[in-house]
């Protein structure tokens, strides 16, 4: 996730994300995005162990600056040990890379 526009010339995306040792709704994950704008995406996903589609939506609400974090907002079903529902997000990012000289 990053705090800058999108300015890809690729407007889709597909993911697919599999992991052990989870709750069947969180092992297999697939979801395809649209990008409508730099800084807002749609799509869907769909968890196969647990029959479960869902709605994707990410937007950068503040872009990232040298002293500003970025805020991004969002909705997906990945949610930390619970099986069922949807999560709403507000993510607060900011790169720390120029202040301690590593890829953070």
């Amino acid at each position: 996730m990053s705090g800058t526009e999108n300015v890809s010339s690729y407007k889709w995306t597909l993911g697919v994300r599999a992991l052990s040792n989870q709750i069947p709704r969180a092992s297999v994950r697939t979801t395809l995005t649209y990008r409508l704008h730099p800084r807002f995406s749609v799509g869907v996903e769909y968890n196969p162990r647990a029959d479960d589609v869902g709605l994707l939506a990410n937007f950068v609400a503040v872009t990232e600056s040298a002293r500003r974090p970025a805020l991004i907002l969002g909705t997906s079903s990945d949610r930390i040990g619970t099986p069922s529902g949807r999560s709403i997000y507000a993510t607060v990012s900011k790169s720390l890379s120029g202040a301690v000289k590593l890829p953070v």
